[in-house]
């Protein structure tokens, strides 16, 4: 496992924690929450990778922090309680996951714009037979959807409950789009 403190992005985040941050909750504060984020395409903006604002967004996503929790939990439960606390991250996040990567100049710009993802995760018998029934068909995920390159290591996350009915699945996901994702490395999980 790497260690995050390593990449370069990250200092330069650090070095400017209370800025990035009083920029990032001005960028997503919005009056409408329906409308969308201003400001966000060029140089300097939520879609410039090289943005500290951007780097800041992700480096909080991925170093799977109380907010990656909460966000997640709050988006694939629909919990409208956390609107007011993680609204404005969340408002900042999705741009950047819908639309950066079309703005990469890095090795990775389109690179994984085809692959196979697999994510780990845990399902009722309902819920498993609901994904089989729609086999090779488009669907939708809801919240933030964390995935691997490697079978292997997505096998780690899967997980079950005798007591609630969960048994453990894998997801393989055939992946062609070039918007809509953001690649990083693991992070705190580099061999992911």
């Amino acid at each position: 496992m790497g260690n995050i403190k390593e990449q370069k992005w990250v200092f330069a985040a650090q070095a400017i924690i209370k800025k990035t941050w009083e920029d990032m909750i001005a960028t997503a504060k919005v009056p409408d929450r329906d409308a969308p984020l201003k400001n966000t395409y060029g140089k300097n903006t939520l879609l410039d990778p090289t943005y500290s604002v951007t780097a800041l967004i992700l480096y909080i996503y991925q170093a799977e922090s109380e907010v990656y929790k909460s966000l997640n939990h709050a988006s694939r439960h629909g919990d409208t309680t956390k609107v007011a606390t993680l609204g404005p991250y969340a408002s900042a996040l999705y741009p950047i996951i819908r639309g950066a990567q079309l703005w990469r100049t890095d090795e990775f710009a389109t690179k994984y714009n085809t692959c196979d993802l697999y994510r780990g995760g845990g399902q009722t018998e309902e819920e498993t037979n609901k994904y089989v029934l729609a086999k090779g068909k488009k669907i939708s995920l809801f919240g933030y959807t964390s995935t691997s390159l490697q079978k292997k290591l997505a096998l780690r996350y899967a997980w079950q409950n005798q007591y609630s009915g969960h048994h453990k699945v894998l997801f393989h996901i055939k992946w062609d789009c070039a918007s809509h994702y953001y690649y990083l490395t693991g992070g705190a999980y580099d061999n992911e």
